[in-house]
């Protein structure tokens, strides 16, 4: 008897608020239009910041023949394709590495062919950023390359 004592009341409890919650789903009618009347759409100052949707994004081309390639861009970040980096005899048990020494950013690698690397959106910081770029073969032989991208400021004042 002491035990269904003290049970009753939180079954009471239970039992107002589902039939609350079911009153409220069966019985009260919205419609789609209260509800989109409540959503306010967002209007953007010229001191706020975008959506990152709408962050405008660059891919560069390089090839690892050259040397000393340098660019300029406007964009936060970036994805780079590197072409005639890896020979089809060296096979794929190599490692490739991408370091934006300037903020430290390790980007993704991704094979897109035998002869393609392509890169995740790499973080830019302002001004020139320096990138590390390394091919490790299995003989420990390293191909290194440097890149200089320089980020031109593109926000409004």
């Amino acid at each position: 008897m002491k035990l269904f004592k003290q049970l009753l009341f939180p079954f009471l409890f239970l039992c107002l608020v589902t039939a609350v919650s079911m009153y409220s789903l069966f019985y009260t009618k919205t419609t789609a239009a209260q509800v989109s009347a409540k959503i306010t759409p967002h209007v953007f100052s010229k001191k706020s910041r975008a959506p990152a949707s709408t962050v405008e994004t660059k891919t560069l081309h390089f090839d690892c023949g050259a040397k000393n390639q340098n660019t300029k861009i406007n964009s936060t970040v970036v994805s780079i394709q590197f072409i005639n980096c890896v020979d089809k005899k060296i096979g794929k048990d190599i490692r490739i590495e991408l370091v934006n020494t300037t903020n430290q950013y390790v980007a993704q690698i991704f094979r897109v062919s035998d002869r393609i690397i392509s890169t995740d959106f790499i973080q830019l910081a302002q001004g020139e950023n320096i990138l590390k770029f390394e091919i490790s073969l299995n003989d420990k032989q390293k191909k290194t390359q440097i890149i200089k991208i320089d980020r031109i400021s593109t926000e409004i004042q």
